[in-house]
């Protein structure tokens, strides 16, 4: 197969983007590096021309009847690609993980943890065992009231009480109306202290120094006397012009909590999902199956006891227990999982851990695990950053996995800044010379030995300039200033009891391999005293024995890899505001005003302007097994996200979504 393989991919006038019509010729069979500056067109070349070239070729061997229902996939702008493998890209994005995902599931041990069950699983019930039997996604399998989750949601009473130094009709409750009208309680508030009354207390006590039982009263509600439901008293519907007041449903106060309750199982809206924080389900105990499916046992342990054990304890309660022929196949296939989650430095997860709380590096690894253990050949890999969030050992074993996928006949190309990747690398492509308008050019082109002596490149190669430099000696200040933040006593997750201090006024770095504690210390630990300390709610309690110096605090900025803005449409233009000037822009202009736009007609969140089909987002997204997520254009409005109605108000001859596809110096 690979005889009759073009030796190298052949591109001729790539222009997506800010590519300035580049042409070159990439080697198969080689781990290649494709360098530069943030903007200077790397993910143009690679993700938006490369990769989805391929993945728009692997589309168009489906049925005609598979292609109708996956919408739209441009061919890039480009004028040839010659030689081009069946790609696989494996990005940073974390999107698209289901509520159900897990690093079980992703990496397919649970899989063979499920198989391997349902061949040796003994149970004292009787039942029938299957691998559906062991999925939480199945209905033989899944735990009924959760869902197959492990989780329900509850109304947090911390989030609905949010002043306990009032009293009911002074708000102490969140739900109050300015009127005084308590929302989900269904009674005004004189109706309500009848209620209270009967109950031996009013509404004007301070909610703190009501008694847990006249608490519960509000909360769960009472029986001692029927009362009339609705939010406004029959004098106030009397004064209503053109409508006969009806006598209001009388009955029992219900309480707000299965009020609220019942609204949450029917309709998880906004409103209600303010007052709500998710805890353990209470049958399955967070194991997602149910009783049938955590009656089996093998050797002794049920599956739910299996997945809450780091990859690496996994390894050693397998080791430690003799296999029947039955179970050597499977055995085998987990052993040789874990072996290289473990060398990709991801050994300390368990396979119940949620993949939404999994950084986008250990996603990547995960992904690349399942990539190095599949037989392919003839495949070209493409990855983008994969060195983010590692530690240099680890790093250093992902470029000898990548190396491993090239030994198989395989092609990887890798977008990346990072040095030793870089200088690990077969051949070096450089896109640059500065971002934007100012990039997209062929910096160099070749193998790295070539790339390291062609000192021409001195003037234009910002990566060449890197590598040959000294290191850098940065003079910082010597000593402290003998101010520092210090925790005491630090337990979060896998933190045994350490004290450290955080010095004030001072650039400080925390480091080590991947679940060592890094995150435990700092956004468990440091940021969860900080926020409890200048007043931010928190959930649950910081595991710290004690601190000292916290009050010198008074503003806490975080920034971590969460992805700006709240949906998938967000951009930088929603993010910083812009999005806000733009849309009144539009909204004054003589056409719009004749037309009765308003600014919503031109955020492509509402209903009215953006494209129905995609929601505006402008593209949708389809998940595929081997390819991983594949962005297709949407059809109706062609990436615009825009309606046809929206589009036709034009400033300086340009819509809306013109001027979202400008570069800011544009």
């Amino acid at each position: 197969m690979t005889s009759k393989r073009q030796p190298e991919i052949v591109i001729k006038g790539a222009r997506t983007n800010n590519l300035k019509d580049i042409s070159l010729s990439i080697p198969h069979n080689k781990f290649i590096v494709v360098t530069g500056i943030s903007g200077s067109g790397k993910s143009s070349l690679v993700f938006d021309i490369i990769a989805k070239e391929g993945q728009r070729r692997y589309f168009e061997t489906l049925p005609f009847f598979a292609r109708q229902f996956l919408g739209k996939l441009n061919r890039p702008d480009v004028d040839t690609i010659e030689g081009l493998s069946p790609v696989i890209a494996i990005g940073q994005s974390t999107s698209g993980m289901h509520v159900r995902s897990t690093v079980g599931t992703m990496s397919d041990i649970y899989d063979l943890l499920r198989l391997l069950f349902a061949r040796t699983g003994v149970s004292d019930k009787g039942v029938l065992l299957s691998r559906a039997l062991f999925s939480f996604n199945s209905e033989v399998g899944k735990c009924k009231h959760c869902n197959g989750i492990g989780k329900e949601e509850q109304i947090d009473l911390n989030k609905l009480i949010v002043h306990p130094e009032k009293s009911i009709r002074e708000g102490a409750l969140a739900p109050t109306l300015p009127n005084g009208y308590i929302m989900y309680s269904q009674v005004t508030i004189d109706v309500l202290n009848q209620v209270c009354e009967a109950e031996g207390f009013d509404v004007d006590i301070p909610w703190s120094d009501l008694t847990p039982a006249q608490q519960e009263v509000i909360l769960h509600g009472s029986d001692k006397i029927k009362v009339p439901f609705g939010k406004h008293s029959l004098e106030s519907r009397l004064k209503w012009t053109g409508i006969k007041a009806k006598p209001r449903e009388e009955g029992h106060y219900k309480g707000m909590i299965p009020i609220m309750s019942d609204i949450l199982r029917r309709d998880r809206n906004a409103n209600i999902l303010k007052y709500v924080h998710s805890v353990t389900c209470q049958v399955c105990k967070g194991a997602r199956l149910n009783s049938d499916a955590l009656s089996v046992s093998v050797h002794g342990k049920s599956i739910a006891e299996l997945v809450k054990l780091e990859l690496n304890e996994l390894k050693v309660w397998i080791d430690a227990n003799k296999w029947k022929p039955i179970a050597k196949e499977i055995i085998d296939k987990i052993v040789s999982k874990i072996d290289l989650l473990e060398d990709l430095g991801v050994g300390h997860l368990t396979l119940d851990r949620s993949a939404k709380s999994l950084s986008a590096s250990e996603i990547q690894r995960i992904r690349v695990a399942n990539q190095i253990l599949v037989p392919l050949s003839d495949v070209l890999y493409v990855f983008d950053e994969p060195s983010i969030g590692l530690h240099p050992e680890e790093n250093e074993r992902l470029i000898y996995h990548f190396k491993e996928l090239v030994k198989k006949g395989n092609t990887v190309i890798v977008v990346e800044h990072d040095l030793d990747t870089i200088t690990n690398a077969d051949h070096i492509i450089e896109i640059g010379p500065k971002a934007g308008v100012n990039g997209g050019e062929l910096i160099f082109n070749g193998a790295y030995e070539e790339f390291t002596k062609s000192k021409e490149l001195q003037e234009v190669s910002p990566t060449y300039r890197t590598i040959h430099k000294a290191k850098l000696k940065v003079d910082m200040p010597k000593g402290t200033t003998g101010k520092s933040i210090k925790l005491k006593g630090c337990s979060e997750r896998n933190l045994k009891n350490i004290t450290v201090e955080f010095q004030l006024g001072k650039l400080n770095v925390v480091s080590g391999r991947s679940g060592v504690g890094k995150t435990s210390l700092v956004k468990e630990t440091l940021l969860k005293a900080v926020q409890q300390q200048i007043g931010i709610d928190i959930e649950g309690k910081v595991k710290l024995a004690s601190h000292e110096n916290l009050v010198a605090i008074n503003k806490l900025i975080f920034i971590d890899h969460s992805p700006i803005g709240k949906t998938p449409r967000s951009n930088p233009a929603t993010y910083l505001g812009l999005s806000d000037h733009i849309r009144d822009l539009y909204a004054s202009l003589p056409e719009s005003k004749e037309r009765k736009y308003t600014k919503s007609r031109f955020s492509f969140n509402n209903k009215g302007g953006r494209c129905e089909t995609c929601q505006g987002a402008g593209k949708t997204q389809i998940g595929m097994h081997f390819l991983g997520n594949v962005d297709l254009i949407c059809g109706e409005c062609n990436g615009d996200r825009f309606n046809e109605g929206t589009l036709e108000v034009k400033l300086e001859k340009r819509s809306i979504a013109d001027i979202y596809k400008l570069s800011i110096n544009e």
